[in-house]
């Protein structure tokens, strides 16, 4: 089943989600050689590396991150390295682990500073009510 571009199986796997991705790269790899031969420089090649590939591992990380075998890990893993073997990547590149961990706290700061705002609007929502400084009712009304 595919949802939002994530492949789970009924099992609960993504056994094939990262063989999707694994050969989206591969085809992305050839683009990128592509370039490089049209005489696209490094730090662009490094940009396209990172906007592509790097997308494509950290989409929707968190959702399917946690179903991953070893052995996918290791696969989504090889994608980096080989990038950064074939020069589209800088060889300080963060590992997908790394990736993964930072789209998962971001994903959570999102949610918790979402909470915030919203608990705050509603706080300063009843201390308009309450104090008399927002009468709803006859603004309803109107």
């Amino acid at each position: 089943m595919k949802i939002l571009g994530v492949t789970i199986s009924d099992r609960l796997s993504v056994n094939q989600h990262v063989t999707n991705v694994i050969a989206s790269s591969a085809q992305t790899f050839h683009a990128l050689r592509v370039l490089r031969a049209h005489g696209l420089n490094k730090d662009a090649l490094d940009g396209v590396f990172k906007a592509v590939v790097i997308a494509r591992l950290t989409y929707a990380c968190p959702s399917w991150c946690g179903f991953t075998t070893d052995h996918d890990r290791q696969k989504m893993e090889s994608i980096i390295r080989r990038g950064v073997r074939f020069g589209f990547c800088s060889t300080n590149q963060a590992p997908q682990a790394e990736l993964a961990a930072t789209a998962d706290e971001t994903l959570f700061e999102n949610i918790a500073n979402e909470f915030i705002t919203r608990m705050l609007y509603k706080h300063i929502l009843l201390g308009y009510i309450v104090f008399g400084r927002c009468d709803l009712s006859t603004e309803i009304n109107e």
